[in-house]
């Protein structure tokens, strides 16, 4: 009876943020399955992402966000730019590799979101390209790799990007308040365990720009529903709680406050 090698992937996370990989390969047939090997893959440090195609070509992928501030009096102006550039943009990216970039403005900041291989490397041409572009308008706030991970929860991400809508936030940390920020993510991340989530939440982080906060979420549409009245509750009781340690950038709890702040914009997407 042919044969065939079945791999079972799953994701785990220590509590010092390594990642794990662990990879059970199997000999499989219509009546018997019979595992033959088992190891673990250290796929890096905690802004390290990887997803299960890329592991087994022995590509590794990381998120790199970084965060730029406009110039005064420039915020609408480097928005046109970049969109009327972003075709030159967005060649430049997809040649040093990057997949999933996206960027997201509020008030006077920009969050550029992307994943990258592990060993990307921009061209010194490349770069004087994108800063003689966009030096004008906008400098940058946060370099990519110097965003402490806040928090994360990877679940199942979904290469079909129809199947998800964003959700990408800001907040400012009060003074002091980043440990404790940490702190009760990090006990998110111990309740949830070994647990992937399947959704409604996918491919979420949070990180911390010199004490402003970016998350960026993939929302699995077919989870979407009206919060139920335990679930309102828990939310309330959370975002009440977190407003002892940060203030919103983003109209993401307006509905709980009363307050009225803008809805980030969505500049560009690759």
């Amino acid at each position: 009876m042919k044969k065939e090698i079945c791999f079972n992937i799953a994701l785990r996370e220590s509590i010092y943020e390594r990642r794990m990989l662990k990879i059970t390969a199997q000999t499989c047939s219509k009546n018997k399955k019979q595992a033959n090997l088992l190891f673990f893959l250290d796929i890096g440090y905690k802004n390290c992402y990887t997803e299960k195609n890329k592991i087994l070509r022995g590509i590794i992928m990381k998120r790199l966000p970084f965060v730029v501030k406009f110039k005064s009096g420039k915020k609408q102006e480097a928005i046109d730019t970049l969109r009327n550039s972003w075709n030159d943009v967005k060649n430049i990216l997809t040649s040093v590799g990057a997949d999933n970039f996206s960027a997201w403005a509020i008030e006077d900041f920009m969050l550029c979101y992307g994943e990258y291989p592990d060993n990307v490397s921009i061209s010194g041409e490349k770069k004087a390209q994108l800063e003689k572009l966009l030096s004008p308008y906008m400098e940058l706030f946060a370099a990519p790799g110097t965003l402490p991970l806040m928090y994360h929860d990877i679940g199942i991400v979904r290469k079909d990007k129809s199947l998800i809508r964003h959700r990408v936030f800001s907040t400012k940390l009060k003074d002091g308040c980043a440990e404790e920020y940490k702190r009760r993510h990090d006990a998110l991340i111990e309740a949830r365990g070994d647990k992937v989530t399947e959704g409604p939440e996918s491919n979420f982080t949070i990180w911390n720009a010199n004490g402003y906060i970016f998350g960026y979420c993939e929302l699995v549409k077919s989870y979407d529903h009206d919060m139920t009245e335990e679930e309102k509750k828990s939310t309330i009781a959370w975002e009440i709680r977190q407003l002892e340690i940060m203030d919103w950038l983003t109209d993401d709890v307006d509905w709980i406050t009363g307050q009225k702040h803008d809805k980030i914009e969505l500049v560009v997407q690759q």
